[in-house]
């Protein structure tokens, strides 16, 4: 049986993850502290027998809770004046953000996945997603470079996709459980 206290680290870390994406040091703590109430609110919520255990359902609301938080902040920001001074005298534009906090996250989480995991990938498809991907190849450009057709290109993408967004999805916090 899992504690809540013993889930407090695994909070932590993902609060790590996400605080990046947040530029103040106090603020980073209402990111964690946001966490820990996420935490408390999924034990008072949790029921047994539904299929999750208790860590996959309280790390997921948690983290839940903390890009809540997130987009309350980048919320506020906006509605704010969209300059803001830092302790180093440059300025900051909050409103300008090109990416969504939960999408600045799991592209952060994916480059690290991909960077772990792109030697498992069998050759033929680590070759095709990198031309393709990586060096902007067509595919019947891909074909040419690796002398295959392009069906066999296209086949190779999507095995290779596949087996990432797999392994990608096995990895996350929470999967696997609503």
């Amino acid at each position: 049986m899992t504690s809540i206290s013993s889930l407090v680290p695994v909070v932590r870390r993902i609060s790590r993850g996400i605080a990046p994406t947040v530029r103040f040091e106090a603020d980073r703590e209402d990111l964690f502290q946001e966490g820990v109430v996420g935490l408390l609110e999924a034990a008072t919520r949790y029921q047994t027998g539904r299929g999750c255990s208790l860590r996959t359902f309280s790390t997921k609301r948690a983290s839940g809770a903390m890009l809540d938080h997130v987009r309350g902040m980048v919320r506020r920001n906006r509605e704010a004046p969209a300059a803001h001074t830092v302790d180093s005298g440059a300025e900051v534009q909050w409103g300008n953000t090109a990416r969504s906090p939960e999408s600045s996250v799991q592209l952060r989480r994916f480059r690290a996945f991909l960077r772990d995991e792109w030697s498992r990938l069998p050759r033929v498809e680590r070759e095709v997603v990198r031309l393709r991907f990586f060096e902007g190849l067509s595919v019947r450009e891909a074909g040419a470079h690796l002398g295959v057709s392009p069906a066999t290109i296209v086949r190779a993408e999507q095995r290779a996709l596949a087996l990432l967004r797999q392994d990608f999805a096995a990895g996350l916090p929470g999967t696997g459980c609503a």
